[in-house]
């Protein structure tokens, strides 16, 4: 993306009515969750390779994952307005409604896959302004996977013991910045699993539920953990298959199965919506006042969020993983990497700014040579 264009959008985005840079997705526990759950289901599918060291760093993949929000957010120059939108995909802004139903499914599979093509559609059929505030998430993934792409497909050989990251050479210096990538990416991933991620009524204030989003993603998460997390593993296990299917993997680039994983989470909105009215709200939000709606504890009526929680953690977690094994090469060395554990970390890394061009990948990892649709 250009300069301009990006300079475009923070100047539109500040005039467009109800944006929020507290618009966040799943909250650090959250965002954890998914990305450690992620690395597990790939020490299973890929134990000959990449596996077994995604799996040992799996706490620092999952501190990369919360990177966007609690540093990127504060480092993009913008006070957030920047990055803000490269978490979300608003469906009812970008397609009109949030409603799923044949001719909404319809709809989305005209969106181009690449991202000059997508502005352009999108820019054709709702006009710029909308276009321009509808989100970038599916090409946010697209970019960090290029990142990771870009460090780990020369990687021959993964060897060596404990060390440093940040003093490592060669292949595993690759290797430590490619983790980073994918980690950062993580976060983008899973925040597409998040319902009200897809709704620019991103906090329920039109229905009377503002506050639902962070209820949701955050109080339930940590009214529920010890606990959830291996729920969700399981869940992601079983049902990897057919979500991976429904989402059109790997037939789609990723920026399509993107597309479709928001698909999914608007069809649970309802579902959310209707239990938070049910079981958790004793009164309403007042939308000009700025004030949440009053809710039981978390600990008391989260139960029955139970069931819908684990299956949007699972499902973030298993298009992570599905998108980390895209750009993790074959045919590289780790007869010897049995050992290899990074110390460190990128405690406090610089911001990534939003940067859409063609990637790279798409070209070795899926059966076309144009990144079209």
């Amino acid at each position: 993306m250009r300069m301009e264009t990006l300079l475009f959008l923070f100047l539109t985005v500040l005039c467009v009515p109800g944006f929020s840079t507290q618009a966040l997705a799943w909250g650090p526990l959250g965002h954890r969750m998914t990305t450690e759950t992620a690395a597990l289901l790939l020490e299973k599918s890929r134990a000959d390779d990449w596996g077994p060291l995604l799996a040992r760093h799996r706490f620092e993949l999952g501190y990369y994952s919360i990177v966007p929000d609690a540093i990127y957010r504060h480092k993009d120059g913008k006070n957030g307005i920047l990055e803000a939108p490269t978490h979300y995909f608003d469906l009812d802004i970008a397609l009109g409604s949030v409603v799923v139903t044949p001719e909404l499914e319809a709809k989305l599979e005209k969106i181009p896959w690449s991202f000059e093509a997508a502005q352009k559609y999108l820019e054709e059929t709702i006009g710029h302004e909308k276009m321009l505030s509808a989100g970038t998430a599916p090409w946010r993934v697209e970019q960090f996977q290029e990142l990771a792409w870009q460090n780990l497909k020369n990687v021959k050989v993964v060897k060596g013991g404990y060390q440093q990251g940040t003093k490592a050479e060669g292949d595993l210096r690759k290797v430590y910045r490619g983790m980073y990538y994918l980690g950062v990416m993580s976060h983008y991933s899973s925040d597409a699993a998040m319902p009200y991620h897809a709704s620019s009524d991103w906090n329920g204030w039109a229905t009377g539920q503002g506050g639902i989003h962070f209820f949701f993603e955050t109080d339930c998460a940590n009214a529920l953990e010890p606990g959830l997390s291996t729920l969700v593993f399981e869940e992601a296990q079983k049902h990897q298959k057919e979500w991976l299917a429904f989402w059109h993997a790997p037939s789609a680039a990723p920026a399509g199965v993107m597309l479709r994983l928001f698909l999914d989470s608007a069809t649970a909105l309802p579902k959310l919506a209707r239990l938070d009215k049910e079981k958790a709200v004793t009164q309403a939000s007042d939308v000009s006042k700025q004030q949440p709606a009053t809710r039981r504890p978390a600990i008391e009526v989260c139960k029955y969020f139970q069931p819908l929680l684990v299956e949007r953690l699972a499902k973030a977690s298993v298009m992570t993983a599905y998108l980390w094994d895209s750009v993790l090469p074959h045919g590289v060395d780790f007869s010897k990497s049995g050992s290899v554990q990074f110390s460190d970390f990128e405690f406090d890394p610089g911001y990534v700014e939003p940067n859409y061009g063609a990637p790279s990948f798409l070209k070795f990892k899926y059966p076309w040579e144009k990144d079209t649709h």
